[in-house]
């Protein structure tokens, strides 16, 4: 009795935005209030620019039923960053890959905690890298270009 069946839907009376793109998502936490939680719907799999900063009390989560998926930008230190401000934000039914392929900053990671103690609700962090080998078959040669990366790191 009680508790949230992974993959269950969100429901909430937040103001919602519903987002298919790395620019509307970017854009839809700069609007977010900051003083209530709002509801970020990503309506597609979203391939990040640059690192997403929450630093509004936002909750990420994918459409009705469906898991969101970011993507990190390439070189980026983390694929989401929560700041100050957004010390609340939670993930809901999100995939955070740590980018799909090139570059990778070492101790690069899918998720850097600045600030609080955000919520991480039935998400998935992969934070594997497969050096310059974007075919995703894995390292190039014994050992090489090997890198230490975390799926979370506070």
């Amino acid at each position: 009795a009680g508790g949230v069946s992974p993959g269950s839907e969100l429901k909430a009376t937040w103001p919602k935005q519903n987002v298919r793109t790395a620019q509307e998502l970017a854009a839809a936490v700069r609007c977010a209030r900051s003083d209530r939680y709002s509801l970020i719907e990503i309506q597609a799999s979203v391939q990040l620019h640059e690192s997403l900063v929450l630093d509004r009390p936002v909750v990420l989560t994918g459409r009705s039923g469906r898991r969101a998926e970011l993507q990190g930008a390439p070189g980026a230190a983390a694929a989401i960053v929560i700041a100050p401000g957004g010390e609340g934000a939670s993930l809901w039914c999100v995939t955070v890959r740590l980018q799909a392929h090139g570059q990778v900053c070492a101790g690069a990671s899918c998720v850097e905690v600045t600030a609080g103690r955000p919520s991480f609700i039935d998400c998935d962090f992969d934070a594997s890298w497969c050096g310059n080998d974007t075919t995703g078959r894995g390292l190039n040669g014994p050992m090489a270009d090997v890198m230490v990366t975390h799926a979370v790191r506070a």
